[in-house]
Order: structure tokens, then sequence, then C-alpha cells
């Protein structure tokens, strides 16, 4: 997703990107300073971080697991192509929210980390 996120920076500098990074604390944060650096030098790049455990002192904008309630708050719009990737069970819940969310299926991308799974059922 990184690799990604380089792209569209370089490529189409002006576009809005929201950046969601979600992990099981901050121990397990990849990329977390380039993330934050690309935010600070690119005024349309957001990013939010989600992780499953409160650690003290550590600060993050959701404890727990990406969920609709909070998607829906911080997501401008459905009309805009989302990409995803991870293990099946994030894959999953998140594949579910975005339609939940009334995205259509076209802009629905994901890649499943581990075997090959179908996540849409």
């Amino acid at each position: 997703m990184i690799s990604m996120l380089e792209t569209v920076i370089k490529e189409q500098p002006s576009r809005d990107v929201i950046f969601i990074h979600a992990a099981r604390s901050s121990k397990f944060h990849a990329m977390k300073d380039r993330v934050q650096e690309i935010v600070q030098q690119h005024k349309n790049v957001t990013s939010y971080t989600v992780y499953d455990i409160a650690e003290a002192g550590v600060q993050c904008d959701k404890v727990g697991y990406i969920d609709y309630d909070w998607l829906a708050t911080i997501l401008p719009t459905n009309d805009a192509v989302y990409y995803f990737c991870g293990p099946q069970g994030f894959m999953r819940a998140t594949y579910q929210n975005l339609k939940e969310y009334n995205v259509a299926a076209t802009d629905i991308h994901f890649e499943v980390f581990g075997p090959a799974a179908d996540i849409t059922a």
C-alpha cells in the first residue's frame, strides 16, 4: 500500500487520498514515519491509524477494529476507488463495510495476505 501511495503522490499530486493503517499495536505499525512524512508534505493526503490494542502513551485514531460506523464518519463519499490488503478476516470485514457504505463493486480492489480466498461471500 505504501508503494501505491508513493505512486499516487508522484503521478497524481493533487488527488485526495485517505490512507488507513490498521495493526495490532504500534509495535506492528509498518512505515509509520514515512506515511506521516507524506501527510506533512501533501495536504491532500490524510492518514488514520487503528490499533487493536490500546497502549499507554500511544495515540491512534481508533482502538479496536475498522467498522462501518467509524468509516462512515471519516469517508467523504462512497463515490471513490478503494484499495485494501491484509489477512482474510480483515479483508472480509472491510469488503462488507464498503458494500454497506454502497461502494460500487467496480470501485473495490483488494489483495489478500496468504492463500487466495474469496472474501466477497
